[in-house]
């Protein structure tokens, strides 16, 4: 049995893309977690819509952030449409560090509409 934590979403508008950042940053650095920022211009994203397999390709813009080494790297990619749909699997971590992903995703949720 694993644990992943999945989550997408679009965001509010393209001004929220900036405010995910920097809460993600503030929340990488309160907590003594690595992180980098990054646009790629031409990238493959794997995603899903209504049970179909599908992938987008184009410019994607985001932040990767380190929870533990134990957890896989907590990955916050927009597409162009500022539209995200990702997944941190957290099983081999300790439960504390799947509460401090739960949590971050919780302050970032007003920024986005479902």
């Amino acid at each position: 049995m694993g644990v992943t934590i999945h989550f997408e979403g679009k965001l509010n508008s393209p001004d929220s893309f900036q405010s995910v950042i920097n809460m993600a940053k503030l929340f990488a650095i309160t907590n003594g977690l690595s992180f980098s920022t990054f646009q790629e211009d031409n990238k493959i994203l794997s995603r899903v819509k209504d049970e179909e397999d599908w992938e987008y390709n184009g410019v994607t813009m985001g932040i990767l952030i380190n929870p533990d080494e134990n957890c896989d790297p907590l990955n916050i990619e927009f597409d162009c449409d500022y539209y995200i749909q990702e997944y941190c699997k957290t099983q081999f971590a300790d439960i504390s560090v799947h509460i401090l992903v739960i949590d971050l995703l919780r302050q970032l949720e007003p920024q986005f509409n479902f």
